[in-house]
């Protein structure tokens, strides 16, 4: 049952506002509606009561009560939910309450060096940890990347507000452990109501890619605007606020097609897109290797 799958990924976490993802694997209309070549597509959420799911591919949706929850919390957390679709607990949020900045190595030996060894091969370094606020949680053992609020977002992603509206974690145990224990590599919480990105603010060229870290690589390599959609998908509403710009789309080999499509999409509601194939995403490349290719595509 979808229930057990879901309740299996979800066993410790009880933070409400605790957001992840998983794969589908329930029969929808006499198919598994989620494949291994198709990224996880049933988001679960945590709210005080238990967990609010929805499959952003079949579109089934639901909620699941916390077994210490009484029968009528239960209703009316039903209620709620059938009412507004929106988890009205999770207004606020904060970064966990053991973050702990990695810029101070030197003075906290309670971060494990698994956690820079995952972020340094990427070429971040101690000062990029303190301007973009870097930090470890040791409860829910994950690097932690802070979402903050830009000012003027509307007409410029430069100047940081530093209104905080959601985290993500990174786990960085190895492959092998996060499929045995099916623990999902990010984590979200963030702010209820519009869709939140991880920006870096650059020059007029902007690159859209999936994660966080790919979206640092990208701005260290070349000095543009990078946004991290910590999705696949762009929302109209970015695509309106991009609308003026020079704008690539760069996300991992299995999503050809969808890139395709979403920069045909941009397209036609005028923008100046073009989308950006390779085998990985943008993180995984050299400085050299990112600042020729979104070259060669600016002149080609």
């Amino acid at each position: 049952m979808i229930q057990d799958h879901i309740l299996k990924a979800a066993k410790g976490r009880y933070a409400a506002g605790d957001s992840f993802r998983i794969r589908h694997e329930e029969e929808v209309n006499g198919s598994v509606c989620t494949t291994r070549d198709k990224p996880p597509a049933l988001t679960v959420t945590r709210t005080s009561r238990g967990w609010v799911y929805h499959c952003h591919r079949c579109h089934t949706s639901g909620y699941i009560t916390d077994s210490k929850a009484s029968p009528s919390s239960t209703i009316e957390r039903m209620k709620s939910i059938t009412n507004s679709k929106i988890d009205k607990e999770v207004a606020e949020v904060t970064l966990p309450l053991d973050f702990q900045p990695m810029s101070r190595r030197e003075t906290d030996s309670t971060i494990p060096w698994e956690a820079y060894h995952w972020i340094w091969q990427y070429g971040i370094s101690s000062e990029h940890f303190t301007k973009f606020n870097i930090g470890w949680s040791q409860m829910y053992k994950r690097v932690i990347i802070p979402l903050y609020v830009y000012a003027q977002w509307g007409d410029e992603l430069s100047d940081m507000s530093r209104g905080l509206v959601g985290w993500v974690g990174r786990d960085v145990s190895s492959k092998d452990i996060q499929k045995e224990t099916n623990t999902p590599k990010w984590l979200t919480r963030s702010k209820k109501g519009k869709r939140r990105y991880f920006t870096t603010p650059g020059d007029n060229t902007v690159v859209l890619v999936e994660d966080a870290i790919s979206a640092i690589v990208v701005h260290l390599a070349t000095g543009y605007t990078t946004v991290a959609l910590l999705t696949t998908s762009v929302s109209e509403d970015l695509m309106r606020v991009l609308r003026d710009r020079p704008v690539y789309l760069w996300l991992d080999g299995d999503m050809l097609a969808h890139s395709v499509a979403t920069v045909d999409r941009m397209r036609q509601l005028g923008l100046q897109a073009k989308h950006i194939h390779t085998p990985k995403d943008p993180k995984e490349y050299s400085k050299t290797f990112i600042q020729d290719t979104l070259k060669g595509r600016r002149d080609g």
